[in-house]
């Protein structure tokens, strides 16, 4: 899943878990910044990635349901209603969570339960792993390829906006776009 314009000179490929405290800081505080200053502008393509940790028991489930509320073209309003729920996912569940985002339930259990969901996301993990991406988030910022392929500078943690946004801008500058 992506926001922004598949030509943008930047890429911001984003590993995340649905029940990291630090992805969902990032979703708060940085996220809307992000898209309103440089996504919504052009100027960076934001991609998401799949991490979910071993630890968190709800992740792996939170990131099904997200892959699958794509198949409802609504993969980031459930990101949002995941992050923003985070600390129910263990009391109501994703397909709660995904009925109050009005969704499908019926449709989007189908998918989760499907093995080339799961592979999705293990092909996700399997790529954090080649890059020696374990924590999460993670992020790797650098210049479009149109490939798809990652290559960039890596930033783990949820760093505070005006970290973020001058790394943004380096990045940019360096692409002789800022």
């Amino acid at each position: 899943p992506a926001l922004g314009h598949a030509s943008a000179p930047l890429t911001i490929v984003e590993f995340s878990d649905f029940e990291c405290s630090y992805c969902r800081r990032f979703h708060e505080q940085v996220m809307p910044k992000l898209k309103r200053d440089y996504i919504d502008t052009g100027l960076v393509r934001f991609v998401h990635k799949d991490l979910p940790l071993t630890f968190h028991p709800h992740a792996l489930p939170a990131a099904a349901a997200a892959r699958c509320a794509g198949e409802q073209s609504s993969y980031w309003k459930m990101y949002a209603a995941l992050f923003d729920q985070q600390n129910c996912l263990g009391c109501k569940g994703v397909l709660a969570i995904a009925a109050k985002a009005e969704l499908d339930t019926s449709k989007l259990q189908t998918c989760m339960e499907r093995k080339s969901t799961l592979a999705q996301i293990n092909t996700n993990r399997s790529e954090a792993s080649l890059h020696n991406i374990r924590a999460t988030p993670t992020f790797v910022i650098g210049p479009t390829q149109s490939d798809g392929s990652l290559d960039g500078q890596v930033i783990e943690g949820a760093l505070p906006w005006d970290t973020f946004k001058s790394t943004i801008e380096t990045a940019l500058r360096n692409l002789g776009q800022s």
